[in-house]
C-alpha cells in the first residue's frame, strides 16, 4: 500500500508540476524570448516542488487516516470499525481542507485589500465548502482498496518513469549550467529602503553616518545624479528590476496590479544564463511576489517584518539568514538582491529607530522630544499627519527627527559592513558587481511634505546613492557626473554579465563609467499618471496632475536647487519646450509597453487617450529629435 501511494503521489505531483510549468512559460514567453535554460529550469523545479507537495499530502493524509482508525478502534464497535473510521477520515480529511483554503483566501485578501471584505470573498468560501463536501460523498461511495488495486502496477510505471525523467532533467541542468555556461560575475544588487543622498558620507553630509559605505564608495565608482523616477517602493523597485519605467511596466502607476506575465525581470534573464538567484526582502507588502518579484529567483522572501519587540534590528537577522542561505549555494555564479528596511520610518513608537549605541549617536535628549509619542498615531502615521495638515514641528523636534533618521543610516552603515565582510568570507565580494542604490529618500518638511510618496516629486526623495563596484575594483575611485536613472541599474547588470535583454527604457552605465557615452541630458520620473517629472542639469518641471498646466512647477536647478521658486510663469518657452520632452518621452514610453506586450491596440488606444499633439507641437518635436 506505501509503494502505490508513493508511485501516486510522485506521478500526481509531475503531472500537476508539468501543467503550471507548460502554463508559466506560456504567459511569460520564455521561448518567444530565447530563454531556452529558463525553461527547462522551469519545469524541473515545478515538478519537484510539486512532487515534494504531493508528498507532504500523503504524508499528511496517511497520519490522519492513522489516527483516525486508532480512534475508532478505542470507542466503537468491531462490526463498525472499517466503516467508522473511514468516515472519520474522510471528515478529518475535509476538515483540514476546508479550514486551510478559507484560511488562506482570507489572509491573501486581507493582506492586499484590507478592510474590503464583501461578497465574492464568502462565495470562495463557499466554494470550497461545496467542493469539499462532493469529493468526501465520492470518497465514501467508492471502494478506494479495489481502486488502488487496479491503478497499481500503472501508478508505479508511472513513477519509475518521473525519477528518471525529472531527476535527469535536474541533473542535465545543473552539469550544463556548472561546466557549459560562460564565466561571469557575481552580482550583489542592494536596495537601502528610504535612503536619500544627502545624508550619506560621500555625497558630502556633515554628519558621519555612513563610514564604511564611504570606504566602499572609495573602491568603487560614484554616482553624484543618481535619481529615481517615485518616492514609493514598489514602483521604484519594479523599475530597478526591469530596466522600464512605472509607466511601462504597469506597477504601481495609479493600480494595484501586478507585473504583466510578458514583461520579464533582471532575475529571470541572469537564471536563464545559469545564475543561482536569491532574494532578500525585508518590507512584506510591496516587496512580495504577489506583484512579480519573486520571478527568476530560486529564493525569494520576507526575512522578518518590523516586530515592537525587535525595532530596528532586521538588518542583524537578515544578514544571518542570507548567510546561512548562501552557505548552501551549489553554482558558481550567484545574483543577490537584498532589501534593507532599517532606514524606513515604520517603528512603533519613534519614526525611525536603531539599537544601541546607535539609537543615541546623533540626538541629544529623552523620548518626550518627539511630540508623536504623545499621540494615538504610530509613529510613522504621525510624520504622514503633519503632511496632511501642513503643519510644521517645532525646530528642536525637527532636529531630532532628523537625528533619529541619521542613527538608523549608521546603523544600516554597520550592517553592510557585516555584509561584505560576509560576501568575503564565502569568497563572493572582490570579484562581484556589488552595487548599492536606494528606492526612493525622506523628506523633512523641505516643501511642507514628511516621510515619501507624496504628490510633488522633490529631490529630496529622489535623489539617491548610487555606488558600482566592478568586478576586482575596476575603475576604483571613478565619480560620474551625468543624470542617471534607477532604470539603468538593470541594462548596466546584463551589460557587465554579456547577456542580451530585451528593449528596456533604461540605458547601460558602462558607457558613462568608462567615459565613451555623452552624458544624460533629461532624466524623468514616469511612474504614475498623476506625479511627473522631467529634469536637466539646468531645470526641472514637475506635475501632481498629469500634463495638467494649471499643477506646473517649474524650477532653475542651477540657480535654485534647493527647489524654492516656482518659475513656470517667468518662463513659459522652458516650460513648453520640457512639456513636449515629457509628452514625447510618455508616448515613447506607451508604445514600449504595447511592444512588450504585444499589444498594438492597448498601446495605441492609451497614446491616444493621453496624448492629443497638434501639428505645430509635433513639428517642434521632430525638430528635437523625435521620430513621429
Amino acid at each position: 500500500m506505501c509503494i502505490v501511494l508513493l508511485s501516486i503521489s510522485l506521478t500526481v505531483g509531475f503531472f500537476a508540476g508539468t501543467s503550471i510549468a507548460t502554463y508559466r512559460v506560456l504567459v511569460r514567453d520564455y521561448l518567444y524570448h530565447e530563454l531556452y535554460f529558463l525553461f527547462a529550469y522551469t519545469f524541473a523545479d515545478l515538478i519537484i516542488t510539486s512532487i515534494a507537495a504531493a508528498l507532504s499530502v500523503v504524508c499528511i493524509t496517511a497520519l490522519i487516516v492513522a489516527l483516525s482508525h486508532g480512534i475508532v478502534r478505542l470507542i466503537t464497535a468491531p462490526v463498525l470499525r472499517q466503516s467508522g473510521a473511514k468516515l472519520l477520515s474522510v471528515v478529518s480529511l475535509g476538515f483540514v481542507v476546508v479550514l486551510w483554503g478559507i484560511i488562506r483566501i482570507h489572509q491573501n485578501w486581507g493582506y492586499f485589500a484590507p478592510g474590503k471584505y464583501h461578497i465574492k470573498i464568502f462565495t470562495y468560501d463557499a466554494a470550497i465548502v461545496l467542493c469539499v463536501l462532493f469529493l468526501g460523498w465520492v470518497v465514501m461511495r467508492i471502494s478506494l482498496e479495489k481502486l488502488l488495486i487496479r491503478v497499481e502496477k500503472l501508478f508505479i510505471v508511472f513513477a519509475a518513469c518521473v525519477v528518471v525523467i525529472g531527476g535527469g532533467l535536474k541533473g542535465a541542468l545543473f552539469i550544463y549550467a556548472y561546466y557549459c555556461l560562460p564565466e561571469s560575475p557575481n552580482i550583489v544588487l542592494i536596495s537601502i529602503d528610504a535612503l536619500r543622498a544627502d545624508h550619506v558620507g560621500c555625497y558630502g553630509y556633515k554628519r558621519n553616518t555612513t563610514p564604511h559605505i564611504d570606504a566602499f564608495a572609495r573602491q568603487s565608482v560614484l554616482f553624484k545624479s543618481a535619481f529615481v523616477h517615485r518616492g514609493w517602493t514598489l514602483p521604484s523597485h519594479m523599475s530597478m528590476l526591469t530596466g522600464l519605467y512605472g509607466m511601462t511596466h504597469g506597477v504601481g502607476a495609479d493600480v494595484t496590479g501586478g507585473l504583466p506575465s510578458r514583461i520579464l525581470t533582471v532575475a529571470e534573464f541572469l537564471k536563464n544564463a545559469g545564475y543561482a538567484t536569491f532574494g532578500f526582502e525585508s518590507c512584506g507588502l510591496w516587496m512580495s511576489s504577489y506583484y512579480g518579484f519573486g520571478r527568476g529567483f530560486d529564493v525569494y522572501g520576507q526575512v522578518q517584518y518590523y516586530h515592537s519587540d525587535t525595532p530596528a534590528r532586521n538588518a542583524e537577522f537578515q544578514n544571518r539568514f542570507i548567510q546561512k542561505k548562501l552557505k548552501n549555494k551549489k553554482f558558481k555564479k550567484n545574483f543577490i538582491f537584498i532589501h534593507y528596511f532599517d532606514v524606513h520610518s515604520d517603528t512603533e513608537y519613534l519614526p525611525y529607530d536603531a539599537p544601541p549605541p546607535y539609537s543615541s549617536l546623533f540626538v541629544n535628549g529623552p523620548f518626550d522630544l518627539f511630540a508623536g509619542a504623545k499621540t494615538n498615531y504610530r509613529a510613522s502615521q504621525y510624520l504622514a499627519s503633519l503632511s496632511r495638515e501642513k503643519v510644521m514641528p517645532e525646530p528642536q523636534q525637527l532636529e531630532y527627527i532628523i537625528g533619529l533618521y541619521d542613527n538608523g543610516i549608521a546603523y544600516m552603515d554597520k550592517c553592510i559592513s557585516d555584509l561584505f565582510n560576509m560576501l568575503r568570507q564565502e569568497g563572493l565580494y572582490d570579484s562581484a558587481l556589488i552595487i548599492i542604490t536606494a528606492d526612493h529618500g525622506e523628506a523633512f518638511g523641505e516643501h511642507g511634505y514628511f516621510v515619501h510618496g507624496n504628490p510633488y516629486l522633490y529631490d529630496e526623495e529622489m535623489h539617491v546613492p548610487l555606488i558600482v563596484k566592478l568586478p576586482d575594483s575596476m575603475h576604483e575611485g571613478g565619480v560620474v557626473e551625468s543624470l542617471v536613472e534607477m532604470i539603468d541599474i538593470t541594462p548596466t547588470i546584463l551589460d557587465y554579465t554579456g547577456i542580451q535583454g530585451c528593449a528596456m527604457d533604461g540605458t547601460s552605465l558602462r558607457g558613462f563609467i568608462e567615459n565613451s557615452s555623452d552624458p544624460k541630458q533629461y532624466i524623468y520620473g514616469l511612474t504614475s499618471k498623476k506625479s511627473l517629472y522631467i529634469r536637466s542639469r539646468e531645470w526641472k518641471l514637475m506635475s501632481d496632475n498629469g500634463l495638467d498646466h494649471n499643477h506646473y512647477r517649474l524650477y532653475d536647478i542651477r540657480n535654485d536647487p534647493g527647489e524654492r521658486h516656482n518659475v513656470v510663469l517667468q518662463h513659459p518657452d522652458i516650460e513648453e519646450d520640457l512639456d513636449l520632452r515629457l509628452r514625447a518621452r510618455m508616448q515613447e514610453s506607451r508604445k514600449l509597453r504595447a511592444r512588450l506586450l504585444r499589444s498594438d491596440a492597448e498601446g495605441g488606444k492609451a497614446a491616444r487617450a493621453t496624448f492629443n499633439l497638434d501639428e505645430d507641437q509635433k513639428e517642434r518635436l521632430r525638430s528635437l529629435g523625435y521620430v513621429l
